[in-house]
């Protein structure tokens, strides 16, 4: 009977250091997990802002060439003239600027007549690392 008892004697530290290695894996995996996870969510938050500033330069572009008459009759007619537009109806933090590039004949197979001039205007948002540009002509008669 002595000798049973002496068994379980030398063995009281061995749970308590078992349950400890276990601990100390299971805080270093719970660590490393929660970093992964930071880091994650971070680039979650990047990836939406990076998308939201091309939507913005999108719908900045698109209102700029819905509002092209005011930017047409302000430009004037000598190529290289610019326009900026004022921030009122664009998404904060875009620019918009229209350029007139070039004057000529319209485009060819348009149907339009030798008595038009052409005006190539090309419209220009950008909001952060994005950049949308955008070309039209528009027909006058000639001067």
């Amino acid at each position: 009977m002595s000798n049973h008892k002496d068994k379980y004697i030398n063995d009281n530290g061995t749970v308590l250091v078992l349950v400890l290695v276990v601990l100390v894996v299971t805080i270093i995996t719970s660590i490393t997990l929660m970093k992964n996870t930071t880091t994650e969510a971070k680039m979650v938050v990047n990836e939406k802002e990076h998308q939201q500033d091309f939507y913005d330069a999108i719908s900045a572009n698109e209102t700029a060439i819905a509002e092209t008459v005011c930017a047409v009759t302000t430009i004037g007619i000598s190529v290289g003239d610019t326009y900026t537009y004022p921030g009122a109806d664009i998404p904060a933090e875009t620019d918009v600027r229209i350029e007139l590039k070039k004057i000529g004949k319209p485009p060819i197979g348009k149907g339009y007549g030798m008595k038009l001039r052409a005006r190539y205007y090309q419209t220009e948002s950008s909001k952060g690392e994005h950049s949308i540009r955008v070309g039209a002509y528009k027909n006058f008669p000639k001067i």
